[in-house]
């Protein structure tokens, strides 16, 4: 088998249809059904990626070359988020990007082993092509987000001099061709080339859309056609052989599945404000404190974590307040110990009127935080008024409240 590597992604239409002797139509139509599959690469090269979590990129490891401060993803027309951290795969054609901000969502990867036969949806910022002397030919219009289909029909580990690891490999179907004798062409049949590589393939597991390949490369068989022709190949990093290596980087991420108020009074927000960093807050008015030094609004929120002995825990919280002037109000976090059945404080500072986002990771062993049997976390958080404030009837607003931990 004779490889090279993914430039571009070429979409076309399903070749049981009349043969086009023009653009195919597939390839001019961009997609917005995949908002979290984005652009990545520098300010001078552009490739694609994906979301897998709300900090965390996939894309390729032949471009993710990049110094760690260098990566740049945005998705639909949004913002340029900066990357903060590079995980290249030691080997393998697959990367791990970290981001400082929290994206507006992010899909799961697949972690099953049934992707032979599963149809899955191909998406990429490369190039279209169109049907020249009757062969695909890629002509251009790279830097536009398309989605097309293939039938992912081998798994296979190749080394291929400049890329290698565990791939999902399709064959791009039609004009009578279909390399490996699978039920020809999809609707809207596929294949890869410049400016898809990184970019995700998706597959359906139990009606959940999930991240199962990263785009690699183009090729062909031994004397059969080249790229994109029908006819010729495409390889993704098969992404459920690599989970193991994913979650020792990406953090599992815990939701807060209960929140209790002590002190304040609810405004009728749901829980589920709490989970994402995306302006929806859970608010509380502050109420007279109980006893001098006791704070005018203390809530608890609890989860569960699935590890029970992690390796780091990390607890996430955005929030401001509008008190006058907010940073006369004091805010602490404190997290439960569930050895010495106490809580420890593990940060204190000056609130603010918008929304500040707060990261702690406490030193030491994480597992005095994660009850034993029960995987129960919590975390307390406080604001304590001084006495001296302009405003009355203030709020705390909590825009996201999260726990992340690594096994």
């Amino acid at each position: 088998m004779m490889i090279r590597w993914a430039l571009r992604l070429v979409l076309v239409a399903c070749a049981s249809g009349p043969l086009l002797l023009s653009k195919a139509v597939v390839p001019d139509l961009p997609t917005s059904n995949w908002p979290y599959a984005g652009q990545f690469g520098t300010e001078a090269q552009k490739w694609s990626g994906v979301a897998i979590g709300d900090r965390w990129v996939l894309t390729a490891r032949h471009v993710a070359f990049m110094g760690d401060t260098e990566g740049r993803f945005v998705m639909d027309g949004g913002p340029a988020y900066s990357s903060i951290k590079v995980y290249q795969h030691p080997t393998d054609d697959i990367a791990v990007i970290e981001f400082s901000n929290p994206f507006p969502g992010w899909y799961p990867i697949y972690t099953g082993s049934s992707e032979i036969g599963m149809i899955g949806e191909v998406v990429g910022y490369g190039v279209t092509g169109e049907i020249i002397n009757g062969e695909y030919q890629y002509t251009g219009g790279a830097g536009v987000k398309r989605a097309g289909r293939n039938r992912i029909s081998l798994i296979q580990f190749l080394s291929l001099g400049g890329v290698q690891g565990n791939f999902m490999i399709c064959d791009f179907d039609g004009s009578g061709r279909d390399t490996f004798g699978d039920g020809g062409p999809v609707e809207n049949e596929c294949t890869l080339g410049g400016g898809d590589s990184g970019g995700p393939t998706f597959v359906n597991d139990g009606g959940v859309w999930k991240v199962a390949g990263i785009h690699s490369w183009v090729g062909n068989v031994q004397g059969g056609p080249t790229p994109p022709k029908h006819g010729s190949l495409f390889g993704d990093i098969r992404v459920s052989a690599y989970a193991q290596w994913i979650k020792s980087i990406v953090p599992e991420r815990i939701t807060p599945a209960s929140v209790t108020i002590q002190t304040g009074v609810g405004l009728g927000d749901g829980l589920m404000t709490l989970w994402f960093s995306d302006d929806s807050r859970y608010r509380v008015r502050e109420a007279p404190p109980l006893a001098l030094g006791l704070p005018s609004v203390r809530v608890t929120v609890s989860g569960n974590s699935p590890i029970q002995s992690p390796s780091k825990l990390t607890f996430r919280l955005e929030a401001s307040t509008s008190a006058a002037p907010a940073n006369a109000v004091t805010q602490q976090i404190e997290l439960r110990n569930h050895q010495s059945n106490t809580w420890e404080l593990v940060d204190s500072r000056a609130s603010t009127a918008s929304d500040n986002m707060i990261v702690v990771t406490p030193s030491g062993d994480p597992t005095r935080f994660v009850q034993p049997g029960t995987g129960l976390v919590q975390a307390r958080l406080s604001w304590f008024d001084p006495g001296s404030l302009f405003s009355f009837g203030w709020q705390a607003r909590i825009d996201m409240a999260i726990w992340e931990i690594l096994p």
